[in-house]
Parts: structure tokens; C-alpha cells; sequence
């Protein structure tokens, strides 16, 4: 959602930007992993460059609205049995528990792998949040 937010102009993501437009006005709460972070950093500036990715990492840390869960071992632990009983690659498994363990209510992914959680469920950003 992130990278749709800040690289496509298009839809989904104008649609991205609307919904973390509802995060930073705190209409809803949201969360991810800071593990996102790097991963929005790294994306943007293999795509627009240093400086581009610098400014989204910045915005992306100080979005009012947005709890950034740390990836601690507990979350690493649960990660390890995420990947074991759904097959998960090692981010998506970090991703994943810290959804689990900061209580999200839902998933916002383009990934449906994570329907195999069954809970939180998976949304995509055209589906209502």
C-alpha cells in the first residue's frame, strides 16, 4: 500500500493515498511493521532515487496516525512458526505477526497469501475500510 501510495500515480495508488490521507487525520488506526520502513526506502530509491526514498522514509516515520511495531524477538518467534504453517517468505511472516500480535483487525495487502491467516483478514485498498 505504501509503495502504490508513493509511486503510482494511478489507481490503486490515488486510492492508497486516500486511505493513508484517513490514517494521518487518525479516522482510522492503522499499523505495520517496521520492517516497512526499509522496504518502502528500498523500493523508492532503487525507482526515484536517494533523496525521493529519504523523504518517504521520513514521512513514513513521522505519519501521525501510524504505529510502527517493532520486530522483536517475539515477533521473529513468531514469524519462524508463520512460515511453518503457511509457507510464508520471512518478511511477509514478520509482516504478518506483528499484525497478529499488535491485534489488527484486518490486513490492507495486494498479497493473498495472507488469507491463509483466516484472522485478521485480508483487504485490499479498493475494498471499504
Amino acid at each position: 500500500m505504501f509503495i502504490h501510495a508513493t509511486l503510482n500515480p494511478a489507481e490503486p495508488g490515488l486510492e492508497a493515498q486516500r486511505l493513508l490521507t484517513r490514517v494521518e487525520k487518525e479516522e482510522i488506526e492503522a499499523s505495520t511493521s517496521a520492517l516497512t520502513v526499509d522496504e518502502v526506502i528500498w523500493v523508492v530509491k532503487r525507482m526515484r532515487g536517494m533523496d525521493r526514498a529519504l523523504e518517504v522514509g521520513d514521512a513514513l516515520i513521522n505519519m501521525r496516525g501510524l504505529d510502527l511495531i517493532s520486530v522483536d524477538e517475539n515477533v521473529l518467534r513468531d514469524s519462524l512458526g508463520l512460515m511453518r504453517l503457511h509457507g510464508f517468505d520471512p518478511r511477509d511472516a514478520i509482516h504478518a505477526a506483528s499484525a497478529l500480535r499488535c491485534g489488527a483487525d484486518f490486513i490492507v495487502s495486494s498479497d493473498s497469501h495472507f488469507d491463509s491467516l483466516g484472522k485478521p483478514p485480508r483487504k485490499t485498498i479498493t475494498d471499504k475500510v
